[in-house]
């Protein structure tokens, strides 16, 4: 019983410590709540990070590439890749929040790949609204 304890009481504290850490790790977002607040502003920026998710194996499958480009035609079509600058910095991996403000995925500190792969699913999950 008494090791049952001990187990549970280091599970605990690697879990608080995870957790202080990727609290961190947002804090590096500069100030974003969450990942949930991470929506781009424009079809052309969300097209963009599409770009970069799937271009770094953060997103497979034809959903995220269809919608993708429905994203980019939205935005001007394929003229959009060359000119658009939302697109632009999305494919960098630089999402512009309809406030104007950017997060670099690129730079999300320790977790980085976990928070990227987080980041790419709720961009995705979110681009239907920009349509």
């Amino acid at each position: 019983m008494k090791s049952r304890i001990s187990i549970a009481a280091a599970g605990l504290a690697a879990l608080f410590s995870a957790s202080v850490g990727m609290a961190q790790d947002l804090g590096a977002l500069g100030g974003a709540a969450s990942l949930g607040s991470l929506t781009p502003g424009s079809a052309g920026n969300a097209a963009g990070l599409l770009q970069f998710c799937i271009g770094n194996n953060y997103l497979t499958g034809a959903d995220a590439s269809s919608m993708k480009d429905r994203l980019l035609a939205k935005a001007g079509g394929a003229d959009a890749a060359q000119t658009d600058t939302g697109f632009k910095n999305g494919a960098s991996g630089i999402l512009t929040g309809s406030d104007g403000k950017d997060v670099d995925l690129t730079k999300l500190g320790s977790l980085e790949s976990n928070l990227t792969q987080q980041a790419c699913n709720s961009i995705l999950q979110h681009a239907s609204s920009l349509l």
